[in-house]
């Protein structure tokens, strides 16, 4: 019983892993491709500074996508820490 419990415990963090690093990939070609670069204007800081005042919203959206990104690649470290850990304990 015991290995089977071990068993799912492992599968679960394999599972949040992948979906945090899922949310990871989403959220960061989210935030830099549909939000943040359109309002770049390559040599001229002065029309991006404008544009980024036009679209305050969007470029705080880009800011947040950011920091949900930050999170769950937070989480899916941990999850991958505590999965090998596991994993190498099989191995010694």
């Amino acid at each position: 019983m015991q290995q089977a419990t071990g068993r799912r415990d492992l599968d679960t963090l394999a599972r949040i892993a992948g979906f945090a690093w899922l949310v990871v990939i989403i959220a960061g070609i989210s935030a830099e491709f549909f939000l943040r670069i359109p309002l770049i204007v390559q040599g001229d800081a002065a029309a991006t500074a404008a544009n980024i005042m036009e679209a305050e919203g969007r470029f705080r959206l880009s800011i947040a996508a950011d920091t949900v990104m930050l999170l769950f690649d937070v989480t899916a470290t941990v999850a991958l820490y505590l999965l090998f850990r596991q994993t190498d304990r099989l191995w010694h």
